[in-house]
C-alpha cells in the first residue's frame, strides 16, 4: 500500500517504511478555493522534534501520496501535551494570501477623480485583469518567498462586463478574492507549482477529470446524500448591461416552464411545489432584454432545484495502485446501481487519513458544461444536459454503465494504446470538447 510521505524543510517527516522518522495521526484536509490544512503529532523520539517552528519559511511542510503532492503549507499551531508530544496544525500555501492588506482602491475613476484623498488606487474593472491585480498587490507588500504568479486566468469566460469593486477598510487580499471574485462570480482558484514558482490558476470550471471511480462493492465504504433548499429560488428578476425584464416580452415562456409576468421570471412548477421564493440573476452582459429573458430562464431552471450533495467514504485507490489521488476541484465519476447513481461529481471538500478506513470526500453535482457532457455521453447522451435534467436522470442503465466500465480519460490527444469509448478532454480551445475515441488502436 502507498501511504503518505511528508517533509520538513525537505528533511523526512513522516516515512511508513522508516523506524525513528514517522508522526502519529497524519491527516490532510482540503475544500474547494480554501487553503487547506494539515495535523499530526511528533513525539520527542523523532529526529526533527525540535526543529518545528511557527511559520518558518525554511521549514515548510510538504505531504506527498504516491508522488503527488497533496499538501504544501507552514506550521500554524503547536499544542504541547503533558509528555512532550506535538500537537501541529499546519495550513496551506494560499493561506498566504491573507498575509497582506489591500490599500484603499476603487475600479470607478468617477469616484477616483472626485476624491483622490479617499482612495490610494484606481483598479481595473475587467474581471480578469481585476484578479491579477490583486495578486500584484499582495506580491508588491508579500515577503518573496510568498509570493503568486497568475496562470490561467479564465474571469473573462465567467463574465467580461466590468464590474464595480471597492474598499477603504484595507481587507486582506485572500477576503477580497472570497468576497469580490469567487462568492458573486463563482469559478475555482488552484494553486499548482511550476518551475518553482506559485502559480495561482482561476478556472471558470472543474475540467481536471481523475481516471478513479468510485464504485459500490469495490471502493465505495458509506454513502450520504444530501438534498438541500438552499438558495433556492422560483420566481427572479434579471440585469443585463443596460436592460432588465421590464423590457421583455410578458407571457412568454423563455424555456422550462419560465414565464414572465410584470417583469419577473415564474418557474411555475416550483412555484406551486415551493412556493413564490425571489432570486435576482445578474451574470448576464445581454443588452437585448429578451436575450437576457432566455438566459435568465436557464438560471432560473437550475435555481428551482434543490441542490444535491454526496458524502462518500471511499478507499482512494492510489494507496494501491498508479492512480493519481483525489483532490479538491477534480471531477470523478461515482458508480453505485443500488443507489441509483452513474455520474461525473466535483471533489467539494476531502479528510484524508494514513490508513484507507480514515478518507471522506464530499461531492457536489456540478454545473460545468465538461460534467454534463461526460455524465451525458455515459448514458448514450450528446446534448448538454441542465442541473435539473442531469439530477433527474442521474442514474444511467445498468448496461451502459457495464460498456462504460473500462473507458478512461485522457488530459491530453490520446496516443495508442487505447480503446473505443475513451475520453479525451479537449481544452486547447476557447471551450472545453469531449471527443469520444471511435476505434481501438494498440499502436
Amino acid at each position: 500500500m502507498r501511504g503518505f510521505f511528508a517533509t520538513l524543510g525537505g528533511m523526512p517527516l513522516h516515512d511508513p517504511l522508516s523506524a525513528s522518522e514517522v508522526v502519529e495521526g497524519l491527516s490532510v484536509s482540503a475544500e474547494t478555493n480554501g487553503c487547506g490544512s494539515c495535523s499530526f503529532t511528533i513525539h520527542p523520539t523523532h529526529p526533527l522534534y525540535g526543529r518545528v517552528s511557527l511559520r518558518s519559511r525554511a521549514l515548510e511542510v510538504v505531504v506527498t501520496q504516491g508522488g503527488t503532492v497533496v499538501f504544501e503549507g507552514f506550521v500554524w499551531e503547536v499544542e504541547r501535551g503533558m509528555l512532550g508530544g506535538l500537537a501541529v496544525t499546519c495550513k496551506g500555501c494560499m493561506a498566504y494570501l491573507g498575509d497582506t492588506l489591500v490599500r484603499p482602491y476603487t475600479t470607478s475613476r468617477t469616484e477616483f477623480n472626485a476624491d483622490p484623498d479617499k482612495y490610494d488606487a484606481l483598479a481595473p474593472s475587467r474581471p480578469s485583469e481585476y484578479f491579477q491585480w490583486l495578486v500584484d498587490q499582495h506580491n508588491a507588500h508579500a515577503d518573496p518567498s510568498r509570493r503568486f504568479t497568475v496562470g490561467r486566468n479564465e474571469l473573462d469566460r465567467i463574465r467580461t462586463k466590468p464590474i464595480d469593486r471597492s474598499a477603504t477598510n484595507r481587507p486582506t487580499t485572500a477576503d477580497e478574492i472570497t468576497e469580490k471574485l469567487l462568492e458573486p462570480l463563482g469559478g475555482f482558484l488552484v494553486l499548482r507549482h511550476e518551475g518553482g514558482e506559485r502559480v495561482l490558476d482561476y478556472l471558470a470550471e472543474a475540467v481536471d477529470v481523475n481516471a478513479q471511480v468510485i464504485e459500490f462493492g469495490e471502493n465505495l465504504a458509506d454513502y450520504v446524500r444530501t438534498e438541500s433548499t438552499d438558495d433556492l429560488a422560483t420566481v427572479c428578476t434579471a440585469e443585463g448591461d443596460g436592460c432588465t425584464l421590464d423590457d421583455a416580452t410578458n407571457g412568454v415562456d423563455y424555456g422550462g416552464g419560465c414565464v414572465l409576468r410584470s417583469g419577473r421570471l415564474e418557474n411555475d412548477a416550483a412555484v406551486a411545489r415551493f412556493g413564490v421564493i425571489e432570486g435576482h440573476y445578474g451574470g448576464s452582459d445581454a443588452a437585448d432584454p429578451d436575450e437576457l429573458a432566455y438566459a435568465a430562464a436557464r438560471w432560473l431552471m437550475e435555481a428551482s432545484e434543490p441542490s444535491v450533495g454526496i458524502e462518500v467514504s471511499a478507499v482512494d485507490m492510489a494507496l494501491y495502485t498508479d492512480a493519481k489521488p483525489l483532490q479538491v476541484g477534480q471531477l470523478v465519476r461515482v458508480r453505485s446501481m443500488p443507489h441509483g447513481i452513474d455520474a461525473y461529481m466535483t471533489v467539494a471538500a476531502i479528510e484524508i487519513g494514513a490508513t484507507p478506513d480514515a478518507s471522506t470526500y464530499r461531492l457536489g453535482v456540478p454545473t460545468s458544461d465538461l460534467a454534463r457532457q461526460l455524465t451525458a455521453r455515459m448514458a448514450g447522451r450528446v446534448e448538454p444536459v441542465s442541473q435539473a435534467a442531469m439530477s433527474a436522470s442521474i442514474g444511467a442503465s445498468a448496461a451502459a454503465a457495464e460498456a462504460k466500465a473500462k473507458s478512461r480519460v485522457f488530459r491530453s490527444q490520446p496516443v495508442p494504446p487505447y480503446d473505443a469509448g475513451d475520453l479525451w478532454v479537449d481544452d486547447s480551445g476557447p471551450e472545453t470538447i469531449i471527443r469520444v475515441c471511435l476505434q481501438s488502436r494498440s499502436e
